[in-house]
């Protein structure tokens, strides 16, 4: 009797759980299906990772643009490299070429789009930048570097000029005043006569300095050439060449000239030397008296005198090789009698020293060989 109402009780329970279980499944359909359910669903905030109960989180997006920052607006202030304004050192500058040898990054700050700069180059200076820049030393090194550059700009940047043939001032035609300087070096470089390379950069730029003074053209300082590498000048300068007029007939320009503005009184001209010679003398162009073209010192003496206004251009500094380089030379040469390099040798965990290995190796046996028969000595 007790077992049949165990049973009983037992059905009963599974039925009302059944009957609970199958409630449950209609509500939740119900809620699924229904609108406001679907959205009272989507409403909820559960408790999540990182997340507290009963916070609401939610984003309100208004129809209002978001306002920009203070870092937009100055990105948007930038203007294009052609608008930026540069002050100005001057407005004609007269290249020598120790300002194109070793300051050659100066000159290519002058070359950058939105200066006013007008830059003239010498023939003097091309002459100079042809003779050092044969061999293999650091002199010639940058005689080169400064030839490519003004190969890449000339012709297509119109600010960078090239003295015609018959820009010049006569030698004779200059007043030279007494230059009183404590500079024993400068001093000492006005005893001696000038040589034919200083005289022909000093009338160059006594004829931009009276040009623009008198109101000439600018554009008619140094026009350009489609290749600035004249013939090296044989004859001495002197009067009858500078008073000729047939180079002046015959002058025609290559390319064709831009229009730049004309000079008057105000006008600046300077002629950019490097203003501290380098110290060089392990190099041997130093010592054969071809380091005196590219020094600077023989031309601001006398460029003083003329009274040409300088601007002095510091020079660049030498490039000094990291330590990791300097270790690297010369590399596993030892290892080779032939002095190349162990590319090929695979690298071992632990290399022992050559002195090392020499005194650890074992010393060699001479071994015989017995003839059959034959018995070892006891």
């Amino acid at each position: 009797m007790q077992a049949d109402k165990a049973t009983q009780k037992l059905a009963i329970s599974r039925a009302l759980g059944a009957a609970f279980l199958s409630h449950q499944v209609e509500q939740l359909e119900k809620s699924v299906y229904s609108g406001d359910g679907s959205k009272e669903h989507r409403d909820r905030n559960p408790t999540g990772r990182g997340r507290r109960g009963g916070q609401h989180t939610s984003i309100h997006h208004s129809g209002r643009k978001r306002e920009r920052s203070s870092k937009e607006d100055r990105i948007g202030e930038f203007k294009p490299l052609e608008e930026m304004s540069y002050e100005k050192e001057a407005d004609v500058i007269i290249l020598d070429a120790s300002v194109l040898i070793h300051c050659l990054n100066r000159v290519k700050k002058w070359c950058k789009k939105g200066r006013q700069e007008i830059l003239v180059v010498p023939l003097e200076a091309l002459n100079t930048l042809d003779f050092l820049k044969k061999g293999g030393s650091s002199l010639a090194q940058k005689a080169r570097g400064a030839s490519r550059l003004l190969e890449a700009q000339v012709g297509s940047n119109p600010r960078i000029r090239v003295q015609r043939d018959d820009a010049f001032v006569p030698w004779d035609d200059i007043n030279f005043s007494i230059l009183e300087s404590s500079n024993s070096e400068l001093s000492g470089v006005l005893l001696l006569p000038p040589p034919e390379w200083l005289r022909r950069t000093i009338c160059c730029a006594q004829w931009e300095r009276r040009n623009a003074l008198s109101g000439g053209s600018l554009a008619d300082t140094a026009p350009y050439v489609a290749n600035p590498l004249p013939s090296r000048p044989t004859t001495p300068l002197s009067n009858e060449t500078f008073s000729s007029s047939s180079a002046k007939d015959n002058q025609k320009p290559l390319v064709e000239t831009h229009s730049l503005p004309i000079g008057d009184g105000n006008t600046k001209v300077a002629l950019a030397v490097m203003s501290n010679p380098i110290q060089s003398s392990s190099d041997p162009t130093q010592a054969s008296g071809r380091f005196d073209r590219a020094d600077g010192v023989s031309i601001r003496a006398w460029a003083q005198r003329a009274g040409i206004q300088l601007l002095l251009v510091e020079p660049m500094p030498s490039p000094v090789p990291s330590p990791e380089r300097r270790r690297g030379q010369g590399h596993d040469k030892r290892d080779h009698p032939d002095g190349k390099r162990g590319k090929d040798r695979r690298p071992s965990l632990v290399e022992k020293p050559i002195s090392i290995a020499i005194v650890n190796e074992k010393p060699v046996k001479n071994l015989r060989l017995l003839a059959r028969g034959e018995k070892l000595d006891p």
